[in-house]
C-alpha cells in the first residue's frame, strides 16, 4: 500500500505479475534470457530481444554501465569503438562529432538495422507518402500513377471550387 494524500490505494501489479509469468516460462526464458552485466565477456552474443528478429547480436555495456546491442561485425560507418577500462573490462564508447568517423574498427548499434525496431519504423512512417486529405500513408503505388490523395478522399468538388476562388481573391486582392 502506498500513501496518496487523504486517502489509501492499492499499488498496480498486474503487468509486474504478467512479466513475471512470461519471464518464468521456459520458452522465453530460452530465446530472450540476456546475460546480466557482470557475465558480459568479450564476444559474448544473443538473439536481439526484438519480437520479429532472429539476428545474432554482440552484448557490450556502454562506459555508461548501459547495455547495448551491438551488430556482430565491424561496420565501416560503426559508430561505437570498443575500449580496455583502467580495470581490464571491455566497454563501448559511443563515438559523436570529433570522433567520427572512428580511427579503428567500429560497430554498428544493431538498433540502426533491424528490421523490428521502433527507429526503424519511424523512420518508415516519416518518409512514406501520405495522403493529402486524411494524412494516412499511401500505398507505394498511387503516388507512382499521380495520386495525391487516396480514392476515397478525394475532397467534394464544392470544396476545390471555393479553394480555388480563395487564391483568386489572395492573388488580385
Amino acid at each position: 500500500m502506498s500513501q496518496v494524500p487523504g486517502r489509501q490505494r492499492q499499488e498496480d501489479t498486474r503487468g509486474a505479475c504478467a512479466l513475471e509469468a512470461k519471464a518464468a516460462s521456459p520458452e522465453h526464458a530460452a530465446t530472450r534470457a540476456l546475460p546480466a552485466a557482470d557475465d558480459l565477456r568479450p564476444g559474448t552474443t544473443a538473439t536481439c530481444n526484438a519480437p520479429r528478429c532472429t539476428a545474432q547480436v554482440l552484448l557490450a555495456i556502454t562506459l555508461g554501465g548501459k547495455r547495448i546491442q551491438l551488430d556482430p561485425h565491424p561496420h565501416p560507418d560503426g559508430i561505437v569503438a570498443i575500449e580496455i577500462t583502467p580495470d581490464g573490462s571491455h566497454r563501448a564508447r559511443i563515438l559523436t562529432g570529433h570522433d567520427l568517423p572512428a580511427q579503428g574498427q567500429a560497430w554498428m548499434p544493431h538498433e540502426r538495422t533491424c528490421t523490428d525496431s521502433a527507429t526503424t519504423k519511424r523512420r518508415a512512417y516519416a518518409t512514406a507518402p501520405k495522403c493529402r486529405t486524411c494524412g494516412s500513408v499511401m500505398d507505394v503505388w498511387l503516388p507512382a500513377n499521380g495520386y495525391r490523395n487516396h480514392v476515397n478522399c478525394e475532397p467534394p468538388a464544392d470544396l476545390r471550387d471555393r479553394v480555388k476562388a480563395m487564391r483568386e481573391k489572395r492573388t488580385t486582392g
